[in-house]
């Protein structure tokens, strides 16, 4: 696995998620969220009354501190938000929203400071040494869990142990920080109002970081599971349905938070919802809230089942495309498939790769992969095509369908863009045997690059077929070809994700609605952000030049300059680290900006994007 990403398996999953347009609509907050201000006010305003009440006897001091201390945890939310930027779509209120939150939980911090320890949470999760919330989830002894109450002290040594590789404008801003709260608390411990400061305000203030540093760390994270090697499993779900959602403010569905930072706390669950067709046969760590030392520990990820396999058959079906047809190599029957299933293809020292099944799911005694030549790959497709050749045997995955066909449609229609015809292959083979309506649109550079395109000619659909060719623009996909949408019409598309994205906005001129819209991304081997020539970049409001290495990402860079730059996911797919481009051309490596926003070039992903050319010019 490629220590600077999710593992390919986790990586083609997540990425066909946040391909959907009804994904990328839940990580678009309003400019004003009431959710958020909401907890912001009722927060500000429980402290408030609580205080009030005591001093006037009309509130037991139990209540008062219970309330307060509540409180207090609760308005960590919209701080937690707004330093994934999604407090609000705009990036000023964003921010002042996060810094209204943390005056009140932790005085003198601001939501840019908060940004940096937290976003490190997020890129380090289950790493001993590099996480700054790690402590939270090894606390070991019972007189220790009240050290959690007083946490910040741990994030502040966390910074100054590891202060190498931080700016100097960090550091000048974290030592700001601790001033102000240091001033704060002398201001009121040496008034007139001390004891009413400490019980009204830190004794409640310090209940709150110890309910918040428990429930983030003790009971939402299994120790030593990192979220780089085993994203689905670094984060736990809370079973407890909409109670528990209420009760820990949509931190139940933390999983989805950890996958997915650009979306608001109030559209967790919709976001669950919306990848669970994906996501629940992935064995995610789901439990009951627990005492804080009756955790279980993790248990060790099973190997799923391995079959062996023996290649029949090799040949070439396409520019630099070979075609494989394996069988059990122990003469024991293949699972079944649907159409739209994949498999993993084990190619020996630790190299797995996932490949569609593209011959007939009527098919039970073999299946039939292809496999893509990409000379600028990781390596997956070179050894397959150097291993797999009759004779040889290998080991595969049981098969697994992310990419299912609607038994109810009425007529489809399907979409390949390059090698993403494979999966859709076996979607034509079972739409014929069924004798419904479908037709398939083939695009390809030219016939010679037109994958299984002589197999297309023998099948017996193959009057359904419709080849669309660069080097023929006559020929070329557009609006046109497809037909207006109908109620009960299905659209399967798979292809690069550019391509996808232009074939989506065809349909949506002849009228597709989403929900009618079925996607699976071919992604080709992730090329490491940090996988380029360097470059230069001019900060145009700050007028300061910066030089990207080729070893390094902008997001890096930027990051170390001290620039107020998010970056959660650092895999170009949740768009946290939009920066805005005034100049200069983009090459664009996310799966985040839709064809619009590319096409525009004003906006990139800072993690894995970088410039085309010599130069950017960047509004920061």
């Amino acid at each position: 696995m490629d220590r600077t990403g999710f593992p390919a398996s986790d990586r083609v999953l997540l990425e066909q998620i946040v391909a959907d347009p009804r994904f990328r609509a839940l990580a678009t907050p309003p400019r004003w969220a009431w959710q958020q201000l909401t907890i912001l006010a009722a927060s500000y305003g429980v402290v408030l009354v609580g205080a009030v009440g005591y001093l006037n006897g009309a509130l037991p001091y139990p209540v008062v501190l219970v309330a307060s201390g509540l409180a207090i945890y609760a308005v960590f939310t919209p701080l937690h938000d707004a330093t994934h930027n999604s407090a609000s779509g705009d990036r000023f209120v964003n921010d002042r929203i996060g810094d209204l939150a943390a005056t009140l939980l932790f005085p003198g911090f601001t939501t840019r400071v908060y940004r940096r320890l937290h976003l490190a949470h997020h890129r380090y999760t289950g790493e001993h040494e590099r996480d700054p919330d790690d402590r939270m989830v090894t606390v070991r002894f019972p007189w220790s869990v009240p050290l959690l109450a007083f946490y910040e002290l741990w994030w502040l040594g966390f910074v100054f142990r590891h202060r190498e590789g931080r700016s100097r404008a960090e550091l000048v801003e974290l030592c700001a920080s601790i001033a102000v709260s240091v001033a704060w608390h002398a201001a009121w411990l040496f008034s007139p109002f001390a004891w009413h400061f400490v019980l009204l305000w830190l004794v409640p203030q310090r209940l709150g970081v110890l309910i918040l540093a428990y429930t983030f760390g003790r009971i939402q994270h299994p120790e030593g599971v990192e979220q780089r090697e085993d994203p689905l499993h670094a984060t736990r779900m809370l079973r407890g349905g909409r109670v528990m959602r209420w009760i820990t403010l949509g931190q139940s569905e933390h999983l989805m938070h950890h996958l997915f930072p650009s979306v608001p706390w109030y559209r967790y669950h919709n976001a669950w919802e919306a990848s669970r067709p994906l996501l629940e046969d992935r064995d995610l760590v789901w439990q009951w809230p627990v005492p804080p030392f009756a955790l279980p520990r993790p248990r060790d990820a099973e190997e799923p089942a391995r079959i062996p396999v023996r290649v029949l058959e090799a040949e070439t079906v396409g520019r630099d495309v070979r075609s494989f047809v394996l069988a059990s190599a122990d003469g024991t029957p293949l699972p079944a498939f649907e159409a739209g299933a994949h498999v993993d293809l084990h190619l020996g020292e630790g190299l797995v790769r996932q490949y569609s099944l593209c011959g007939d799911p009527a098919e039970r005694d073999r299946y039939r992969i292809a496999v893509k030549y990409e000379a600028d790959g990781r390596g997956g497709s070179r050894r397959a095509h150097q291993l797999l050749e009759p004779g040889a045997v290998v080991d595969i995955g049981a098969p697994r369908n992310l990419f299912p066909l609607d038994a109810g449609a009425s007529r489809v229609v399907l979409v390949a863009g390059g090698i993403g015809i494979t999966p859709l292959l076996a979607m034509a083979h079972a739409l014929h045997r069924q004798r419904r309506e479908f037709t398939l649109h083939v695009c390809a550079r030219s016939r010679q690059a037109l994958a299984f395109d002589g197999a297309l000619a023998r099948m017996p659909w193959s009057d359904r077929v419709v080849r669309h060719l660069d080097d023929a623009p006559e020929t070329k996909l557009g609006a046109s070809d497809l037909p207006r949408w109908r109620p009960g019409d299905r659209l399967y598309l798979c292809g690069p994700s550019g391509f996808m994205q232009w074939v989506l906005s065809l349909g949506a001129e002849r009228g597709w609605p989403d929900e009618a819209l079925r996607t699976e991304t071919f992604v080709a081997a992730h090329r490491d952000a940090a996988d380029g020539r360097p470059f230069e970049i001019e900060l145009a409001r700050s007028r300061r030049e910066l030089h990207v290495p080729a070893d390094s990402s902008l997001l890096d860079v930027l990051q170390g300059e001290g620039l107020p730059v998010s970056g959660s996911c650092t895999q170009g797919m949740c768009g946290a680290c939009r920066v805005r481009v005034l100049d200069g051309s983009i090459e664009h490596r996310d799966t985040f900006l839709s064809t619009d926003e590319r096409a525009r070039g004003d906006c990139m992903t800072s993690c894995v994007s970088r410039a085309a050319g010599e130069r950017l010019v960047l509004d920061l």
